[in-house]
């Protein structure tokens, strides 16, 4: 069975309310129509808030994030795909 991934990515830390609010709510309606939700993963700013939107639907999530840092990884995140860039 094929799945349909949707990506958001966005502002990190200087995304504002606004952004959040409608990240948020855009990772729902991507759980809610049974996709999975491809983000960059970090704890902060429009792809910790679509994380955050899709797991609160019950959604599936990928956190693609450089760098072999794991601190900095949403807790939306439930696969973790870690690359260093050459």
């Amino acid at each position: 069975m094929k799945q349909t991934i949707i990506g958001i990515m966005g502002l990190g830390e200087s995304a504002t309310a606004k952004d959040l609010e409608n990240a948020f709510q855009l990772g729902q309606l991507i759980a809610q129509a049974g996709w999975v939700l491809l983000t960059g993963g970090r704890n902060s700013g429009v792809m910790d808030a679509a994380g955050k939107g899709a797991k609160s639907a019950s959604g599936l999530t990928i956190g693609i994030l450089p760098g072999n840092n794991s601190s900095d990884i949403s807790e939306a995140v439930d696969i973790a795909l870690i690359y260093s860039p050459a």
